[in-house]
């Protein structure tokens, strides 16, 4: 049985453990803006090594996407095939419990076949 990027960090670090750093660094009440940058600091570095331990050699991509994460964004990953794309999505995505879509872009793939709007 094959494993997956999300099998492979499984149990490195629980989402109740991610859950609460983040709610401590979240918690706005009596902290300083030090303690708030390093409960933050916190929560990516725990991150940032659960995807690592899938992900390996790719810490400057993993920390732009982490960062677009953390700045509410999306990501597009262009890349050759076989470089580990889907894998990131998968480890970030188990990393914090996430869900995550892959679209394969075709050439005659439109902005309204993804959105179901016109732009």
């Amino acid at each position: 049985m094959s494993t997956t990027p999300a099998d492979e960090i499984r149990g490195t670090m629980t989402h109740a453990q991610l859950n609460a750093q983040a709610a401590h660094a979240h918690s706005a009440q009596g902290l300083s803006a030090d303690e708030h940058a390093v409960a933050f600091a916190r929560v990516h570095q725990a991150v940032m090594s659960n995807v690592e331990r899938a992900i390996r050699g790719k810490t400057e991509v993993i920390r732009l996407a982490l960062a677009c994460l953390f700045a509410g964004g999306h990501l597009l990953v262009e890349d050759v095939p076989g470089v580990g794309k889907t894998s990131l999505a998968k480890a970030l995505a188990a990393s914090i419990e996430g869900s995550w879509h892959r679209i394969q872009f075709t050439p005659d793939l439109l902005p309204s076949d993804i959105t179901g709007v016109s732009v």
